[in-house]
């Protein structure tokens, strides 16, 4: 999909990125492969690959669980004609009552610009969807998505640029993600019962394996140590850098940064589907997600 270059050109100039730290961790130290084909593999240290073909798709998980922080991945999505594909990098934790941050990236006839699908359950409630655009080629190299993360907001990065902001209502009676770790996941699956054209496109196998490509995964997060870390990593201290006021809310100009965005490649709001929920709107819509 073309972009115009003045929206290249306001992304570029706005450009704020998170401070960074150089953390000890790479691929092959933090995550492993839970489940696999002949093609998913860890390369080398610091890059992993996963593969989708008839016989099945793959993923991989962190080592660790964690609560609150930044979890950055660098991600270069499946080539060519990849409708019906779902790649997937996701914050989730167990159970029927999980929490859940999402990052899907749907896949595309070629030539068609992939679809970025975000949602987050709490207490194993989901269904707040958004769906973007992507206003450059993710399979052409490689690009940051970030999930951040603390008990006052919910931010969707992609190369720095905000796209998404859930905040925390829990005094309006509206579940937030704070009390159980998560673990990160990606993965490749078959999702064509929906995920091209809701579900009219299908995978055409002959393209197979499906290859989606990582690296570069770098969580600045507080580890979770059980019940005893809702505390500690909500702590507002020098360490826990996620609790600095500055986090608290984006900065204006990144709020002009997702408005951008948003104001040229969302294509699907939850909170705008009237006939979806019959007029009853979820009460997050209703509230600011930005101040």
């Amino acid at each position: 999909m073309a972009l115009s270059q003045a929206f290249l050109i306001a992304l570029f100039i706005s450009a704020i990125v998170f401070d960074k730290i150089v953390v000890d961790a790479n691929i092959a130290k933090s995550m492993y492969i839970n489940w696999r084909n002949n093609e998913a593999a860890i390369v080398g240290s610091d890059d992993l690959q996963l593969a989708l073909d008839q016989t099945s798709g793959s993923g991989a998980e962190s080592k660790r669980t964690f609560l609150f922080g930044s979890f950055e991945m660098l991600i270069k999505l499946v080539t060519g004609n990849s409708a019906g594909t779902v790649t997937s990098y996701y914050l989730s934790s167990d159970g029927s009552k999980h929490d859940e941050i999402d990052f899907e990236f749907l896949g595309n006839v070629s030539g068609q610009p992939y679809v970025v699908h975000t949602n987050i359950y709490t207490q194993g409630n989901g269904s707040r969807e958004q769906q973007f655009y992507l206003w450059f080629d993710p399979t052409a190299d490689y690009h940051n998505y970030t999930i951040f993360w603390n008990p006052i907001e919910i931010v969707w990065y992609i190369d720095s640029v905000p796209i998404r902001v859930f905040r925390n209502y829990q005094d309006k009676g509206i579940a937030y993600p704070n009390e159980q770790g998560m673990r990160i996941y990606v993965s490749i699956w078959d999702g064509d019962s929906w995920a091209t054209e809701g579900g009219r496109i299908k995978i055409n196998w002959a393209n197979a394996p499906f290859i989606a490509r990582f690296r570069q995964f770098r969580p600045r997060a507080c580890y979770w140590d059980g019940t005893v870390s809702i505390n500690q990593c909500a702590t507002n201290s020098p360490a826990n850098w996620w609790t600095s006021p500055m986090y608290n809310q984006l900065n204006s100009t990144q709020m002009g940064q997702m408005k951008l965005v948003r104001d040229n490649y969302l294509i699907y709001d939850y909170c705008i589907d009237t006939e979806r929920f019959n007029g009853q709107m979820p009460p997050e819509c209703y509230l600011d997600e930005t101040f």
